[in-house]
């Protein structure tokens, strides 16, 4: 189970609108989050983070962790609040089997809308070389592919957090 929103799609700890989370995370990125840290970042809130521990927990996930073209940053970020959210009886097993449950859900998800869940795969280019940043920055993939991928990644997460959400 995972702890979501109120019936009213707020959060009961800040009031805040679910899609403010998304508002929030598209809002910083690039300005000056990586996808990592805008994930981050717009769901602080949710999760009672201060921006600033956000924004370092998320800060090596970009370029698919470090630039190593593995999974997309913003799918990350999801990923570990996902893990904060998880919640189950007792011990620490039924919490991380819950976790694991709603990671692969998530990935499902994101790869329905996108193919993948690795940068390498969604840019098209190896972002950890300087000829694939130059070549990513040439072809705007950081300004036109990017956002969708935190912007979806965010969708999904709030729908799953809300999904979960006792009525």
């Amino acid at each position: 189970m995972l702890m979501g929103l109120d019936a009213r799609n707020r959060d009961p700890a800040t009031g805040e609108s679910a899609m403010s989370y998304e508002e929030k995370a598209l809002e910083v990125f690039g300005k000056p989050c990586n996808c990592g840290q805008a994930i981050m970042v717009g769901f602080a809130p949710r999760f009672g983070l201060e921006p600033e521990l956000a924004r370092g927990l998320g800060r090596s996930l970009g370029g698919g962790l470090g630039r190593l073209g593995l999974v997309c940053g913003a799918v990350s970020a999801a990923m570990i609040l996902l893990g904060l959210a998880s919640e189950a009886p007792g011990e620490e097993h039924p919490r991380r089997d819950a976790s694991y449950r709603a990671v692969r859900d998530f990935a499902a998800r994101f790869r329905e809308l996108h193919g993948a869940i690795d940068c390498r795969t969604l840019l098209g280019v190896e972002v950890g070389s300087e000829e694939g940043q130059a070549e990513a920055k040439a072809r705007g993939l950081f300004v036109n592919r990017c956002p969708l991928f935190v912007r979806d990644a965010a969708r999904i997460l709030t729908g799953m957090l809300d999904e979960k959400a006792p009525a």
